[in-house]
């Protein structure tokens, strides 16, 4: 197993509110789990994925590489072996494709449950995107920056952004790890409508939200059942409706914690065994 640090706690600048990241990569699908679990207990965000699905990343010219590549430090496991999975990365002609997979994944912002945690499911969603895209716009201009901070200031200074939007995304990044930290926070329509302007600036596309009704939001997860990481989040948005508390802690970090699913490149199984799960406490 290959044990890779990365992120803001290899870089230095790591604060109260920032993720520890470390990526897990290995064979054994069983083991991976367990040591994810174990590094999860010791506050690590973690992700784990097999050997092959870390080389079609790579093969793809994947950002998520990349960041590996720039930022990541090998503190277990095979340099050899390390190398010989990231050796091969290389840009890919454009980043279009990734960019106008996070415009679909904003389509589900037509169902937000109106609800404090709809609220704040949609602020995370946005607000990841708002990142991701921006990732990939300065990325197609050969610039390759991955911390927030680092992100914000490339796209000030492209003018993708004003320096009030600025640190609005900055705010919005600590929301989304508080959020996903599990601590009991609010945020307002006015918050969330501040950073669709930035989104739709961002995009050159108006990109809006509306409160779902009750079948809309439970039938969601089934539009777009293809175990993709848009089906995950309408099943967040579907806990979000019915304001879970910590009975179903199980299934809400899962949602929560999208990685998990990347292990295998098919990830249908695991995401309609966690939409069966929610939709049983639903009904509870």
């Amino acid at each position: 197993m290959l044990v890779i640090e990365f992120g803001s706690n290899k870089r230095g600048d790591f604060n109260m509110s920032s993720d520890k990241d470390m990526l897990l990569i290995g064979s054994n699908l069983s083991q991976l789990f367990k040591e994810k679990e174990r590094r999860r207990f010791e506050g690590y965000s973690v992700t784990c994925m097999t050997r092959n699905k870390a080389k079609y990343m790579v093969n793809q010219g994947g950002l998520f590489f990349k960041h590996i590549i720039d930022e990541g430090f090998l503190v277990e496991g095979s340099q050899e072996k390390y190398l010989n999975i990231i050796g091969g990365w290389k840009a890919a002609p454009n980043y279009q494709k990734d960019i106008d997979g996070n415009v679909e994944l904003l389509e589900i912002l037509s169902h937000v449950p109106k609800t404090s945690e709809g609220l704040l499911v949609a602020t995370d969603i946005v607000t990841i995107s708002i990142r991701n895209i921006l990732i990939r716009k300065l990325a197609s201009l050969g610039m390759y920056v991955f911390s927030w901070e680092e992100v914000a200031n490339a796209a000030l200074k492209f003018n993708f952004i004003t320096f009030n939007e600025k640190i609005i995304l900055l705010h919005a990044r600590q929301i989304k790890n508080y959020y996903r930290q599990g601590s009991d926070i609010k945020v307002s329509i006015f918050f969330l409508e501040r950073l669709l302007v930035i989104i739709s600036k961002v995009l050159c596309k108006k990109i809006n939200f509306n409160f779902g009704k009750k079948q809309e939001i439970i039938q969601l997860h089934e539009k777009c059942n293809d175990g993709s990481y848009k089906q995950l989040r309408s099943l967040e948005l579907l806990c979000a409706f019915y304001g879970f508390d910590s009975s179903p802690q199980k299934i809400l970090n899962w949602i929560r914690d999208p990685n998990y699913f990347c292990a295998t490149k098919g990830s249908n199984q695991s995401i309609n065994q966690t939409a069966r799960s929610a939709v049983a406490f639903c009904y509870v």
